[in-house]
C-alpha cells in the first residue's frame, strides 16, 4: 500500500509530518558548545520568508522549523543551515555521533575576518577607480 498524504497548512505532506511539526514546537532551544540558544522562528530571520509555508518542512510564519529543515538558520552562528555549519548542535547529532571539534577560529573571529576581507576589497576597488579616473583625465576623456 502507498504512503498516506494529508493537507496540512495548505501543503500536501506525509501523514506523519504534522506530528513532526507539532514536536518541533516543543524543541525551543539548541545546545551548541554546551550553551542553550533559542531557535529562530520561521519568518524571523528574513522578512521575505513567511508569506507561505516553509518550502521544506511546511511550518507557518512564527513556528519553529522541523529539525534538519534546509531553511532553518543556525542560532549559534546565524549562517547556513542549522546542522550544516561548524556549530556542534547536540540535538542534530546522529545517535552515537561524537561531538565535532570546534573550528580553529571562533564565530566572532570569522566575522571580523570577513569584515576586513570585505573592507580590503572595497579599498582595492576605490584605488582602481581613482587610477582609472586619472588615466581618463590624462587621455582627455
Amino acid at each position: 500500500m502507498g504512503k498516506k498524504f494529508v493537507i496540512h497548512n495548505g501543503v500536501k505532506m506525509s501523514a506523519d509530518w504534522p506530528d513532526k511539526i507539532a514536536a518541533a514546537q516543543t524543541l525551543t532551544h539548541y545546545t551548541i558548545g554546551g550553551q542553550r540558544i533559542a531557535r529562530i522562528h520561521f519568518g524571523d530571520d528574513d522578512p521575505r520568508w513567511g508569506q507561505k509555508p516553509c518550502l521544506d518542512c511546511g511550518v507557518l510564519k512564527g513556528q519553529l522549523h522541523v529539525p534538519d529543515c534546509e531553511y532553518e538558520k543556525c542560532p549559534g552562528c546565524g549562517e547556513k543551515r542549522a546542522g550544516g555549519c561548524f556549530c556542534d548542535t547536540e540535538e542534530l547529532r546522529e545517535p552515537g555521533e561524537e561531538p565535532i571539534a570546534p573550528p580553529s577560529q571562533s564565530v566572532a573571529g570569522r566575522r571580523v575576518h570577513r569584515f576586513f576581507t570585505g573592507l580590503c576589497w572595497l579599498i582595492i576597488i576605490v584605488i582602481l577607480l581613482a587610477f582609472l579616473r586619472a588615466i581618463l583625465m590624462l587621455v582627455g576623456i
